[in-house]
């Protein structure tokens, strides 16, 4: 479905006007600033279906951790510290492959 397009100044002067159109019709219409768009207006139901309700996540956590037994705090923080030090040590030294190919 293609938008209408009208400059911030007519939209401005028009905006009573542009939103019947847009609750009557359902087409949205764009509008532009210095020809470039700027901001769309667009019906209710129509904000509502791509931005309103919140997206569900397709995977749950509950239930997919398995407790274990007792478990050794300090060393599982040791084993994740390891972890994140490999990690950044990783992203230096691709951070420094890259900058020196520039």
């Amino acid at each position: 479905m293609s938008s209408k397009r009208v400059t911030f100044s007519k939209a401005r002067e028009q905006l009573s006007t542009l939103i019947d159109e847009v609750r009557r019709s359902g087409r949205a219409v764009t509008i532009t600033k210095r020809g470039r768009p700027a901001a769309v207006l667009v019906n209710c139901e129509t904000f509502e279906e791509k931005v309103g309700r919140p997206k569900q996540k397709p995977w749950r956590l509950r239930g997919s951790a398995t407790w274990r037994g007792p478990v050794d705090v300090d060393e599982a923080i040791r084993e994740v510290r390891k972890s994140l030090q490999r990690s950044t040590e990783k992203r230096v030294k691709r951070m420094i492959r890259d900058l020196s190919e520039r």
